[in-house]
């Protein structure tokens, strides 16, 4: 994984000032053995920038997602999971946002509506950077949630496309095996595939991959232990829908 730290599209995604979408492919011979790999990658990234200035850090680990019986599971559970963390991250104006008629749709849990809702909620942002990181988005590709995989993806880069929000949105999508939709999805700018022989290279530690990505300035910006993105008003989506729109 040090390949994708050291490639030149990793540390422009990161480092740029634009919006920006990523796929990074794992394309190696054993899955399974890569699983562990790639989401070890995303985690030490997620860490990392946590500690950014200016920073809010969304994440989904779609292999804890992918129950069929667990009610946050499946890519609803994602956006939820997207949506909760962006509404603790920040103290939002819900009421002016008109989106009362919203209840239904955030207390049956649908997907559209999140979708909705954290398009919005981006907009609302002042001039920050928030990373999404989503590991494994591929799991997601079959039956019973590919059904859902494309608005919710749409969601995602419309954020990132969006000419309303003041926040820069850097979205990353990680995955140990070709993503079907999303390598048709996305242009070739946008795809980053890691070579077969990339497993060779030495051992990926949290302490490398913590070194790799801030030597150099490669982080946008200077480490302070105790600034974060992160305001003390934690709304949840309860909050929202029972105390938001009144």
């Amino acid at each position: 994984m040090h390949w994708v730290l050291q490639s030149t599209r990793f540390k422009h995604w990161i480092q740029s000032n634009n919006s920006d979408v990523l796929l990074v492919i794992g394309n190696l011979e054993d899955g399974m053995a890569r699983i562990p790999a790639m989401s070890f990658l995303c985690s030490m990234l997620v860490g990392s920038l946590r500690h950014q200035r200016n920073v809010y850090v969304l994440h989904s680990f779609c292999g804890t997602r992918n129950s069929r019986s667990h009610p946050e599971s499946g890519l609803r559970g994602m956006i939820r999971s997207l949506t909760s963390q962006l509404l603790s991250m920040h103290e939002f104006d819900t009421g002016s946002m008109n989106v009362g008629r919203w209840k239904a749709g955030i207390r049956s849990n649908s997907s559209s509506t999140l979708g909705r809702l954290f398009g919005r909620l981006i907009e609302q942002l002042p001039d920050v950077v928030v990373f999404c990181v989503i590991d494994g988005i591929s799991l997601f590709e079959m039956e019973p949630w590919n059904v859902e995989l494309q608005p919710i993806v749409e969601t995602l880069l419309e954020a990132v496309a969006s000419r309303e929000a003041s926040a820069r949105v850097k979205l990353l999508f990680a995955c140990t095996t070709m993503s079907i939709y999303l390598s048709c999805r996305l242009a070739e700018r946008n795809r980053l595939s890691i070579p077969t022989d990339a497993g060779n290279s030495r051992l990926l530690t949290s302490r490398t991959a913590h070194f790799e990505l801030t030597k150099n300035n490669q982080l946008l910006y200077e480490e302070e232990t105790n600034c974060s993105g992160t305001s003390r008003y934690r709304p949840s989506l309860v909050d929202v829908y029972e105390h938001g729109f009144e």
